[in-house]
């Protein structure tokens, strides 16, 4: 063993008690620094919302809402927090492709805040999102942001709404079944 790692190696000729008790200073020393380094231990939980059934999107500009998210009520300190929805199928009842006229965001707020005035984007769609060919259906999509929204998303025991806003389809008629919203949340 180098010499500093643990300090002087005592010998035998200093006796056993001596040899020990410095062992056991340079051990608890070096484990104190070390303990300072170690902040928290981080742990990540995902929940999940109900489930909707049945969500149709129009040509009309609308903010359609997805299911709330429930945090319970388990303690801690929320660091970082991601939005993420589930889609089982789409289906496009209309003869041409249909999908995001353009780039829209998925928003999240707490359950006593108001729309257009605390929310926040956390979910970021392009345009032509959802494609889908005409007349036909497809297997849904798993989208998870990339958005940490921990600024909003802060408190345990609080449920929060999601929404797309202001969102348009190239031709009436895409629907999305079975849509599920989740949030990954990192916490100590």
């Amino acid at each position: 063993m180098p010499r500093g790692a643990l300090g002087a190696i005592p010998t035998v000729a200093d006796g056993w008690d001596a040899a020990l008790a410095t062992i056991l200073d340079n051990f608890s020393a070096t484990r104190i620094g070390n303990l300072d380094r170690i902040q928290y231990h981080v742990v990540r939980d995902t929940w999940f919302s109900d489930l909707d059934d049945f969500i149709a999107l129009t040509q009309a500009a609308s903010d359609d809402v997805l299911p709330p998210v429930t945090i319970p009520d388990i303690g801690g300190t929320i660091d970082r927090v991601y939005l993420g929805w589930v889609i089982s199928s789409i289906t496009n009842a209309d003869a041409g492709a249909n999908g995001l006229t353009a780039a829209v965001n998925v928003r999240i707020m707490k359950d006593d805040g108001a729309w257009g005035a605390d929310d926040i984007p956390a979910i970021n769609l392009p345009d032509n999102a959802l494609m889908t060919a005409g007349n036909s259906s497809r297997d849904g999509v798993c989208v998870i942001g990339d958005i940490d929204i921990s600024s909003e998303v802060d408190v345990f025991n609080d449920t929060y709404l999601v929404r797309i806003e202001d969102c348009t389809v190239d031709n009436d008629g895409l629907s999305l079944y079975d849509v599920q919203t989740f949030l990954i949340v990192y916490y100590h």
